[in-house]
């Protein structure tokens, strides 16, 4: 846990050095929230990191928490998906993202596309506070997530995205709908200027926690 540690460069690169040689690992959770990065030369460090991320395939369990980072890009997010495709194991997967205010709609796209390809999963939850998201990336993910049948538990925060929807919502819900395993699913609106309170209302109604 390196939560609010000053973070040069190479640190993720030293980090996944001396990581390398636990590439059977079950569960990996790192939390590097409100880190205080020192250039702007940390989003490569970043891409490798994620890149590395591949050499992990017997993962069950990963939890990475990047609160607050402003350096992580929507390619970093792809070099970080391409990277999951290989865990076909992977079970439980949370991803806190949120106030990473470069982030968006590609993020999201192409985390959604490796996510449905994930049959195994069974728990998610990614922190997308503050994103700039649109229903078209919104409604991707919900799309992608609706494919994977044996997840047991959703949740997904979206608080300060001021570009999604009701309609959007409804829709994702509506989806959701299908998943006959589904025992939890937690979705945060906070602060989403555009989501009614007849939309909130109407998902209260179904199994939602909202």
């Amino acid at each position: 846990d390196f939560e609010e540690a000053e973070i040069d460069d190479e640190c993720l690169e030293r980090l996944m050095k001396k990581l390398s040689g636990f590439t059977e690992l079950k569960s990996l959770t790192l939390n590097l929230s409100q880190f205080q990065y020192s250039s702007d030369s940390f989003s490569e460090s970043f891409d490798k990191f994620a890149a590395n991320l591949i050499n992990f395939r017997q993962l069950e369990l990963l939890d990475l928490r990047f609160v607050g980072c402003a350096l992580v890009t929507n390619f970093s997010f792809a070099e970080l998906s391409n990277s999951l495709l290989c865990m076909s194991g992977l079970r439980v997967l949370v991803l806190d993202f949120e106030n990473c205010d470069n982030l968006g709609d590609g993020a999201v796209v192409s985390i959604a596309v490796t996510l449905g390809a994930m049959k195994n999963l069974r728990q998610i939850s990614l922190y997308m506070d503050g994103w700039h998201i649109t229903d078209r990336g919104f409604i991707q993910l919900g799309k992608e997530l609706a494919n994977l049948p044996e997840l047991t538990s959703i949740k997904l925060s979206v608080e300060e995205c001021p570009d999604i929807t009701s309609p959007a919502v409804l829709v994702i819900v509506k989806l959701f709908s299908g998943l006959t395993n589904l025992k939890e699913l937690f979705l945060n609106l906070k602060n989403c200027p555009r989501i009614d309170e007849a939309c909130i209302s109407q998902i209260k109604i179904g199994r939602a926690h909202v």
